[in-house]
């Protein structure tokens, strides 16, 4: 067959969303960036259909986060459907995609088809395919999974698919929000995650193009068993939606000339002279990662160098030339010696990875983030340096790109076999885990704006996060240390290799700790001294950390390691070599923490705000002129406002700012006073245009909060954005301000990295998993609700009693006892897949009231990895 119509039933119903797969690009809310059909051309007709059987939500979509559409043809009811007609190649193609596997492979449909109207290409999901009636003498095509409904683990869908099916729904049959809510909520898999309420809310946004209602709907013909078709079909010919009608037509604009004359400034006042980071960015240098892109084995991109290769020559315009600079050294990639028998692979994700050569087998710091990035960064080693074993892993600490890649370099078997030790210090397990749960999904949606995720790379887009260039997006896995280090002063010797260690906790991380190679005369310092100003506060969000104990770590590890120590190398940028430099560097890094703490509390007790200080604090010239201290990841201005917040909390003191407005009516009132939202644009527009960004977006943010359609307000606001994006100096400054004025732009785009990885859910505890599940408690729904249950935890043979009252979850380790509503006995592991969201799978034993548990589900409201950030 040379034409088929695909029908498509869930977010492909929306033709834009379609197009990627003809096409190629990332979809607006999506984490994955499709390579497009061989040919992309746009499909030669559509139509609308109904489909006999069940649309369903199920599994977990690597893509949108959530469950995924599928359909199941012998299932009650019917579903709308949209039949786009393309040729067998470009179905060949789309179906590939789904399927993970590359493109270039026709399908044999004639011979799939031969004998059965089912075609079974694998176990997985979108690998059946189902002729499900025919237009025009043509076989309408679609692809599902080969389980009924009926046995699937159904899990609610993300806002970001729903959105995107609804904006098909509009496009393609006119509905409004309300309509689509209804026919969404009847799918199984929607209800209960999503009431009528909250899914209305989610889908209350700008619609793609709509078709007429009164356009005729194509019925698809159900065939009978011997394949013969009994009815006439409907077929009225639908126009064909133009893909770009409805798109913002917004578009990037260049540097402005007060932009221009700021860099300018900039640069007469850098340390230019200064070369040593540029001589020591490269110093050691095996070779790189060619071409410097790494797959996962389904062929996505979980990370690509390449794409930075325009980091050359002099700063453009729309790049602060000190941002310039230290991500043209921090885009460096490939291995590096450190000194002989230490290596570093850098370039292949945030993190660098350190490998130490000991008598018999290496010892892998820091394994990156995702197994696949971390597996090409060994594979280079090995490929420079031999096939030698690994027989530990170091994690400094408990961020997710100093642990996140472990399975890309051990296993949990050679764990388990003792054949690799994993050393990491005390507290690292509970703090990894607690960060990427309790606030992890608000983190997450952050973390996009932070990293520039979706941003296009290049001159006006994004160009690195100051400490790193960006994420990988790989699969993240954790394998539970079989040693912690608790005091400082503990040495170890693994594989011959003596390591001395100084306890750090509260820096950088709650959980972190540095080290000393006797042997190398070498010192990491993980991420307490690199060539940048840290985070006091990260802008992805975090607890407050420290600056205090920061700096005197710092000087407790040059009076302890600084007078035997020839390098000293970190978890992030390059190594510093020599003695009197190493003391250089560490003190500065210990000074500019001290300073920050010392003089921010200094102001405060003169009775100055946070954001008032961070005004007027200045770094002493000697700071000012040192490259390792600029504000490329963390910065003095948000630093200090964090310090601020360590100390004094939210509140400022003065009383008129004690019980303020939320932004939406505070917004609506700026604007009334003003003179309405068109005076406001103007004046932001005057802001604008005598280089007063900051003025222009504190107007514009206003405006936007309280009309989010003015088209005038939406258009200015991403360009005075762009503008203070072109000016930062700070990575993740840029990053954010680009970030914002993307989706003013296109859209909400969602999270687009994965959070809540299952290996590292997989380490909560009870206790842990019961306080995810306290979190979130909708409490004003659960007011009247008054449940007593016992959860006993069958592998861990310990019970757990578990309230909920006023709102309130509260648990207690203790045995069960018959006054409870109701028992709950499983497994530790379903426990977790149980407040993950799977309330189907077996292996849940109930005895008492079976409703109790569906009372306590139904009171849980989890997190929304798509909420808005720019837009009210």
């Amino acid at each position: 067959m040379e034409q088929l119509w695909y029908a498509a039933y869930g977010s492909n119903l929306s033709s834009k969303r379609f197009g990627h797969y003809l096409g190629g690009g990332r979809p607006r809310g999506a984490n994955r960036h499709y390579s497009g059909a061989r040919d992309s051309a746009e499909p030669r007709d559509d139509r609308l259909i109904t489909l006999p059987g069940q649309v369903y939500f199920a599994g977990e979509s690597p893509t949108w986060g959530g469950g995924m559409a599928f359909y199941d043809p012998d299932g009650a009811g019917s579903a709308v459907g949209r039949a786009y007609l393309v040729t067998s190649q470009q179905f060949s193609d789309v179906a590939s995609q789904e399927m993970r596997r590359p493109i270039g492979r026709d399908l044999p449909l004639r011979a799939l088809f031969r004998e059965s109207r089912t075609a079974v290409l694998g176990p997985g999901r979108y690998e059946t395919l189902h002729i499900v009636g025919e237009i025009d003498d043509l076989p309408v095509v679609t692809f599902t999974a080969s389980w009924e409904h009926s046995v699937a683990a159904l899990n609610a869908p993300a806002a970001s698919y729903l959105r995107t099916i609804a904006d098909g729904l509009a496009e393609a049959y006119g509905w409004s929000a309300e309509r689509s809510c209804d026919y969404l909520l009847a799918r199984p898999g929607v209800s209960p995650t999503w009431s009528p309420a909250s899914l209305l809310d989610a889908l209350m946004r700008p619609a793609g193009p709509v078709r007429s209602p009164a356009d005729a709907i194509n019925t698809v013909r159900q065939p009978t068993a011997n394949g013969v078709v009994p009815d006439s079909c409907v077929t009225t010919t639908a126009s064909c939606v133009d893909p770009d009608q409805n798109e913002d037509t917004m578009e990037q604009n260049p540097p402005t000339e007060f932009i221009h004359s700021a860099h300018a400034a900039a640069l007469a006042t850098l340390p230019m002279n200064d070369t040593r980071d540029v001589e020591d960015a490269s110093r050691g240098f095996m070779g790189a990662l060619e071409p410097g892109a790494v797959t996962a084995s389904d062929g996505t991109v979980v990370w690509d160098g390449d794409t930075y290769a325009f980091l050359d020559g002099d700063a453009p315009a729309s790049v602060h030339p000190s941002l310039w600079r230290v991500s043209k050294l921090v885009a460096k990639q490939g291995l590096f010696e450190v000194v002989e028998g230490i290596y570093q692979v850098r370039g292949l994700d945030l993190s660098n990875m350190t490998i130490i050569e000991g008598d018999t087998g290496i010892i892998v710091i820091d394994p990156l983030i995702s197994t696949e990035t971390a597996a090409a960064a060994l594979a280079l080693y090995r490929h420079h340096r031999g096939d030698k074993p690994v027989v530990a892993v170091i994690y400094t600490h408990s961020h997710v790109d100093h642990f996140g890649g472990v399975f890309g370099v051990t296993s949990q078997a050679d764990v388990d076999a003792g054949t690799v030790a994993v050393i990491a210090p005390e507290g690292f397990v509970g703090h990894a885990v607690e960060e990427n749960v309790y606030a992890g999904t608000a983190m997450g949606r952050r973390a996009g704006y932070m990293y520039g995720a979706v941003l296009a790379r290049g001159p006006q887009g994004a160009v690195g996060a100051g400490l790193g260039q960006t994420t990988s997006t790989g699969e993240i896995g954790l394998i539970v240390p079989t040693l912690e280090i608790r005091e400082t002063g503990e040495t170890i010797t693994v594989d011959g290799v003596e390591i001395e260690f100084q306890m750090a906790p509260g820096t950088e991380a709650p959980s972190e700790m540095h080290f000393y190679f006797p042997r190398f005369r070498a010192l990491c310092m993980a991420e307490n001294a690199t060539h940048t100003l840290h985070n006091i506060l990260t802008l992805r969000g975090a607890l407050v950390r420290d600056p205090h104990v920061w700096s005197h770590y710092l000087t407790e590890a040059i009076e302890g390691f600084a007078g035997r120590t020839d390098v000293v190398f970190a978890s992030h940028h390059w190594p510093t070599w020599g003695a009197d430099r190493i003391v250089e560097f560490l003190s500065i890094q210990r000074d500019l923490y001290a300073y920050l703490h010392d003089q921010t509390l200094r102001y405060v007790n003169k009775g100055f705000t946070g954001t008032e200080i961070a005004e007027m604090l200045q770094l002493p010239p000697a700071l000012e002129q040192a490259w390792s201290a600029r504000g490329y990841y963390g910065s003095v201005s948000h630093n200090v406002k964090a310090i601020y917040q360590r100390y004094m909390g939210w509140f400022d003191g003065n009383p008129a700012r004690l019980w303020q407005y939320p932004p939406t009516e505070l917004a609506g009132r700026y604007v009334e006073a003003m003179g309405g939202i068109d005076a406001v644009v103007a004046t932001a527009q005057s802001a604008y245009d005598s280089g007063d960004y900051r003025w222009a977006a504190t107007l514009l943010d206003h405006a936007v909060f309280a009309a989010p359609d003015h088209a005038g307000a939406r258009t200015l606001y991403a360009a005075t954005l762009e503008q203070l994006g072109y000016g930062a100096e700070n990575g993740t400054w840029r990053n954010f301000f680009l970030s914002g004025s993307t989706e003013l732009r296109e859209g909400n785009f969602g999270t687009p990295t994965v959070t809540n990885a299952p290996a590292v859910l997989a380490q909560l505890t009870p206790d842990q998993a019961f306080d995810a599940m306290a979190i979130a408690v909708d409490a004003p729904h659960a007011w009247d609700l008054d449940l007593l249950l016992d959860w006993t935890i069958t592998d861990l043979d310990t019970n757990y009693r578990v309230t909920l009252r006023n709102g309130v979850l509260s648990y207690l380790a203790r045995p069960a006892s018959s006054d409870a509503t109701a028992t709950i006995s499983l497994a530790k592991l379903r426990l977790l897949a149980l407040v993950g969201g799977d309330a189907t799978s077996p292996g849940i034993e109930i005895t008492g009231d079976a409703e109790a548990l569906t009372s306590l589900l139904g009171a849980l409201d989890h997190g929304d990895p798509n909420f808005n950030i720019i837009t009210p």
